[in-house]
């Protein structure tokens, strides 16, 4: 069979778009597997002492509290962010995301928030 030269550039443009479909599909699926569990913007927002009530006004309710815990956690993510309160106030932020070497957050782990 005999491809015209208009052919073959339409079926080479249709195998590009599927390609990239998939990339493009299969990248994001990792981001939200692996990347963090809370954005990154979020979390750069929290400050040692903060109340419950800025806290939750920051990053919305909380999935599962457990005394002065709280988790947080993102559908189809593999990781999840806990937040300690000591006396109501924020304490401090342990980040459990899949990669927590590649998350912007890893810098203050721990609790070092400034």
């Amino acid at each position: 069979m005999v491809f015209s030269k208009n052919q073959f550039s339409l079926a080479m443009l249709l195998f590009l778009v599927a390609v990239c479909a998939l990339f493009i599909f299969f990248v994001t699926q990792c981001y939200r597997i692996g990347g963090p569990a809370m954005p990154n913007y979020l979390m750069r927002q929290l400050r040692l002492g903060m109340t419950k009530e800025e806290v939750r006004r920051l990053l919305g309710p909380p999935e599962k509290v457990y005394d002065n815990t709280w988790i947080y956690s993102r559908k189809g993510n593999v990781g999840w962010v806990e937040i300690w309160f000591d006396e109501d106030r924020l304490g401090s932020v342990n980040d459990e995301s899949a990669f927590p070497a590649l998350s912007e957050n890893s810098a203050w782990l721990g609790g070092e928030l400034k």
